[in-house]
């Protein structure tokens, strides 16, 4: 994290470099950090991936302390697969907190038709909502399913091998985006029905 603050234009001339060792004290890097980055004028984004990944509870809460004490030109962009225990109530309660949860970033049915539509394919409604269904409204699945349709090759070959070989995925959380498009696809039939423009 304080490389990545070192290397953006306002943090080079902020955040002190800082030498590893195995004794190095959590608290204390964060307690520098903050001081820091007190004199930060101009808005910086800090993009925190894989969050679930920090694997110690003292690891989560000096990232509370730090989100918590961060000067307002500090920005935050965590991403995590799942809920992790961040006291981010108090940011949530005045407002300072956007949070944006897997049911937001799933395509309604209008996205989605919008996205075949783009893609020059036409599909029957029941075909759509059954697709949107089946690939629970994930963009990857949709895309993959759009790639499954006539005029994109290897994919639809797959797929139409799939369906004549009585094989079949089996739709739902446990399958994989491309495998539930892929049935989706072959259970709504869509190598026949289905056209470019």
């Amino acid at each position: 994290m304080l490389g990545a603050l070192r290397q953006t234009a306002p943090g080079s001339g902020l955040v002190r470099e800082l030498t590893a060792a195995p004794d190095l004290d959590g608290w204390a890097i964060v307690e520098r950090l903050l001081k820091d980055l007190a004199a930060l004028e101009d808005r910086l984004w800090l993009v925190v991936d894989d969050v679930h990944e920090l694997g110690s509870a003292e690891a989560l809460r000096q990232l509370e302390l730090l989100l918590m004490r961060a000067p307002p030109e500090l920005r935050f962009v965590l991403a995590t697969r799942h809920d992790v225990r961040l006291g981010l109530h108090r940011l949530r309660l005045q407002g300072e907190l956007t949070e944006i949860r897997a049911d937001d970033l799933r395509f309604t049915l209008g996205e989605a038709r919008a996205l075949f539509q783009g893609a020059g394919v036409e599909l029957p409604e029941p075909a759509l909502a059954l697709l949107h269904e089946r690939t629970e409204g994930w963009a990857a699945g949709l895309r993959l399913a759009v790639l499954s349709l006539p005029g994109h090759g290897a994919v639809r070959g797959r797929v139409l091998r799939q369906r004549a070989d009585g094989g079949g995925v089996p739709a739902g959380r446990g399958a994989g985006a491309a495998e539930r498009a892929g049935a989706a696809a072959a259970a709504a039939d869509l190598g026949a029905g289905a056209g470019q423009r």
